[in-house]
């Protein structure tokens, strides 16, 4: 229950505080974004040092950059953030472009499908609506880094797209990573969704492994009588440990929350869960538009992603960050010019 106390305490500090001005909400966002080209730099250190040592060039990437407990998938989220602000902040210089260029050359590092593709939606959305040229500019060098970075990396990028890609065109394909179980076999998304008994060699990638936790979510609510108050907080666990048994997976697959926060929602809080969470991420958008604020606009198109593929608010950082940014944006208020006086001839 601990880390869901952040979802009480954050909102209370913030009504507690005075309201943020614009400039103060920019100022927060500037030492978050500088924060996160710390923390990018030094997991750089730290895979150069790995490599110097191993010489194994997967210390770059995914999991074994920022390690499988941190998550690559969260701290792209981050970065995607802080990116958009340096692409977006005003009096952009060539210290901002650099800061932008290695946030998205870490993203591409990261490799987490998902936020890829939206921070390339975002930059590319923000390159032809940006009206001041510096944006432009920064937007098109920052684009053109990235594109080159994932051309250097193809080979590991490609990779994981194209293990997505044969989950969607190939049933039952062996996978080809090393394992003391004998061989594993990838289980495609139609088979996810569809077989009724699988064996504990079975593995299912990405995509396939979050469409059999919806699979199981729909078992469940069709067994359960969950829909309006679900199962109590974090309660699912225990169903979905079951659910693997009943389908004679590998016991690993039981210890996994449902990777998608709309899903976890409904299965735990129930149907209000489920629109409380939509409510507040459709208002967050609609205030973003209103205030034409690319920043805000960003953050909750990454968190409506995000939620697609993670349990994001049941982990302690995620609830925190979620929080504390859904607060900071949504109770900015924006300041107003002071009317200009009339000189008197």
């Amino acid at each position: 229950m601990s880390k869901e106390l952040m979802l009480i305490v954050v909102p209370v500090c913030f009504m507690l505080l005075p309201v943020f001005p614009k400039e103060q909400t920019t100022k927060i966002l500037r030492y978050f974004s500088y924060a996160m080209i710390v923390y990018a730099v030094s997991y750089l250190i730290r895979a150069v040092a790995r490599f110097a040592i191993s010489h194994d060039s997967s210390v770059f990437f995914y999991h074994e950059l920022v390690t499988l407990e941190v998550n690559a998938i969260h701290v792209s989220v981050y970065f995607a953030l802080a990116l958009c602000w340096f692409l977006s902040a005003p009096g952009i210089n060539h210290t901002r472009i650099f800061c932008a260029a290695l946030l998205g050359g870490m993203i591409v590092l990261l490799s987490s499908k998902i936020m890829l593709t939206v921070t390339a939606i975002l930059v590319i959305w923000h390159l032809f609506s940006a009206r001041q040229i510096w944006n432009r500019k920064a937007a098109l060098i920052l684009g053109t880094v990235i594109l080159f970075g994932g051309i250097l990396l193809s080979g590991k990028i490609i990779q994981r797209f194209s293990e997505e890609f044969l989950t969607v065109t190939n049933e039952n394909t062996l996978n080809t990573k090393p394992s003391s179980q004998g061989h594993v076999f990838n289980k495609s998304i139609s088979e996810a969704w569809n077989t009724e008994q699988f064996t504990p060699n079975d593995y299912f990638p990405g995509t396939a492994f979050r469409v059999y936790q919806v699979r199981i979510f729909t078992e469940m609510l069709s067994q359960d009588a969950i829909f309006w108050n679900g199962y109590g907080l974090n309660a699912s666990y225990d169903k979905i440990a079951q659910k693997a048994v009943e389908h004679h997976l590998y016991s690993g697959y039981g210890e996994f929350n449902f990777h998608n926060q709309y899903v976890q929602n409904f299965a735990d809080l129930g149907i209000f869960g489920l629109l409380l969470l939509l409510a507040m991420l459709i208002l967050s958008l609609k205030k973003g538009a209103k205030n034409k604020d690319f920043v805000h606009i960003s953050f909750t198109v990454l968190m409506i992603s995000l939620f697609l593929t993670e349990s994001f608010l049941w982990r302690q950082r995620g609830v925190t960050f979620f929080t504390a940014m859904y607060c900071l944006f949504n109770s900015v208020v924006a300041t107003k010019p002071l009317p200009k006086k009339n000189k008197s001839l």
